[in-house]
């Protein structure tokens, strides 16, 4: 009767205990967080801002000086679902702004060009979490998706501008950092790359080709559950 009774308390307590790799959230050890389990939601808030600043002098008395500043501004919302432990996919949805300006200088005469660029972009992302100890995982990732915005210049007729479409395939890489400052809340950091391949179309249908580069750190909070 002990035996039987033994056994049905072991049996009645596998049925409802839950397996350490099927628990849904963040897995709480010893030293911090230790693992995502399959399951969990994280909603995160990123943002990368970059700024240059480049200055080439000319030489002489009819020499030509260079400036270039760049502004660029690119940030969203990213959901993800991980399909395993420490592995998420996700949505991240995007908007983004850049804007330009050249500054020419040759025998007293200066000339300037502007152009802001803006739009949305969107990507398909997969991240891979490696725990480093403490509640804190590096997070390398990759995703691929689509951009699309506008052009926008000024023209020699005052308070008109040209606006030429933008659009093209991008693609995404995150070698980012996440600290987990409890099981619901985490901090984020990282190296952003974020290409894009696309083409420029102005009003008379006439294209150009381009592909840009941005390399920047991007900082942000996440929300888990």
């Amino acid at each position: 009767k002990k035996l039987v009774l033994t056994l049905s308390v072991f049996a009645l307590c596998a049925a409802f205990a839950t397996p350490a790799e099927a628990r849904r959230g963040v897995y709480s050890g010893t030293k911090g967080y230790e693992a995502l389990g399959k399951g969990l939601v994280d909603l995160s808030f990123d943002n990368t801002l970059l700024f240059r600043y480049l200055s080439l002098p000319g030489e002489g008395d009819n020499a030509v000086s260079t400036t270039f500043q760049r502004i660029s501004f690119f940030g969203g919302i990213t959901p993800k679902y991980f399909v395993m432990t420490n592995l998420s996919v996700g949505l991240s949805v995007n908007y983004f702004y850049e804007a330009n300006k050249t500054t020419v200088e040759q025998g007293g005469t200066e000339t300037t060009t502007e152009s802001d660029d803006s739009g949305f972009m969107g990507f398909a992302m997969a991240n891979y979490h490696i725990r480093l100890g403490n509640s804190l995982f590096f997070k390398p990732g990759a995703g691929a998706g689509y951009f699309m915005g506008k052009r926008t210049m000024p023209t020699s007729t005052e308070g008109l501008k040209l606006e030429n479409d933008l659009s093209g395939l991008a693609g995404r890489i995150d070698l980012g950092f996440v600290y987990y400052a409890s099981a619901n809340f985490n901090l984020r950091a990282g190296l952003d790359v974020i290409i894009k391949m696309g083409t420029e179309t102005d009003k008379d249908e006439n294209e150009q080709d381009f592909t840009a580069i941005d390399a920047g750190v991007s900082a942000g909070l996440g929300y888990s559950f």
